[in-house]
């Protein structure tokens, strides 16, 4: 294990003299007018780069504010739609309170004309129940009537049935 452990210590220090050897070159000679211009250059490129980034912006809006119009399109839509359902439920609502009023109506009129009716009835039943009493006593009176003529008939059918003379006599 040691000697894996000095392997790699002595690979890394030789990587490490190595790569300083190729940092340094010998003829980097820059003037500031190069500088300059390479500033220039990516100051540029950052302004450029700032612009598509306000236009990438610029178009997620205007893509968010599409999306949130046709949400509110949609919302309105459905909302118009309830509305006009709603609208139509209490019309048939409507339309069926009228229809419960007329029968109301209807059925307090035939009520009021069935009680008149009654009433006229009572009356004249009131005013014809003495005639109504007198008529059932005549009524008693045939029934005796009656059953006193049935009882004189059967009597004299006995008495003929009694005096008949015996039938070859006459």
């Amino acid at each position: 294990m040691k000697l894996f452990n000095t392997i790699i210590v002595l690979f890394f220090s030789c990587l490490i003299v190595t790569s300083n050897s190729y940092a340094i070159e010998g003829n980097l000679t820059i003037t500031d007018k190069e500088v300059i211009e390479r500033l220039s250059g990516l100051e540029e490129g950052q302004k450029n780069l700032e612009k598509r980034f306000d236009d990438l912006i610029d178009n997620v809006d205007n893509r968010f504010d599409d999306l949130n119009n046709s949400i509110n399109n949609r919302f309105d839509d459905v909302n118009n739609s309830i509305n006009n359902r709603f609208d139509d439920v209490n019309n048939r609502f409507d339309d069926v309170i009228s229809l419960i009023h007329t029968l109301i109506t209807v059925l307090s009129v035939v009520g009021a004309g069935v009680f008149a009716t009654m009433l006229l009835m009572w009356r004249t039943l009131s005013v014809h129940k003495g005639k109504f009493e007198s008529i059932d006593k005549q009524l008693e009176q045939i029934g005796f009537l009656k059953e006193t003529f049935l009882k004189l008939q059967d009597s004299v059918n006995e008495l003929i049935k009694h005096f008949k003379p015996p039938d070859k006599i006459l």
